[in-house]
């Protein structure tokens, strides 16, 4: 016997029915910060990161109208709670101490960043170089003799 048309319509029609009300699969809402915690998210970089520069641009948030100091030098904070500060590194592990406060109420977060920047470009070119025969003109190479290389297709 051939099944009705109709019947994956009413199938689905009564999962619907049955289905409870979207606001019931929705999660919980996060409870509520409180005034005695002065919460530091640091979104840029991540704890421990290894940078390559001898600098990093720090980005995070704190809460609206909270302070924000690393190692004692006070951050510029928006209104929002939002940050983003270049802050000079060390080479090797830079152990950051954060200190935010708001109303009276203080809270701290320690934060390590390892600079590795890459070793200086020398100022000439090495004897071994082709270019070093080169005559240089502000910075830029104007005539070049690279007789005796062989620069391959």
């Amino acid at each position: 016997m051939p099944r009705p048309a109709f019947l994956p319509c009413l199938l689905l029609a009564g999962a619907l029915l049955c289905a409870p009300p979207a606001a019931a699969l929705a999660p919980p809402p996060a409870p509520p910060t409180t005034p005695s915690s002065v919460p530091i998210f640091v979104a840029y970089p991540a704890a421990g990161a290894k940078v390559a520069f001898d600098h990093v641009i720090f980005e995070g948030s704190v809460l609206p109208g909270a302070s924000l100091s690393v190692n004692g030098r006070a951050l510029d904070v928006g209104p929002d709670g939002l940050f983003m500060e270049w802050l000079p590194l060390n080479p090797g592990t830079n152990d950051l101490l954060l200190r935010s406060v708001l109303g009276g109420q203080t809270s701290t977060l320690s934060f390590r960043v390892v600079s590795a920047p890459a070793a200086p470009l020398p100022l000439s070119p090495p004897a071994s170089c082709p270019l070093r025969r080169c005559r240089m003109a502000a910075g830029f190479a104007t005539a070049c003799s690279l007789s005796g290389w062989k620069i391959a297709a």
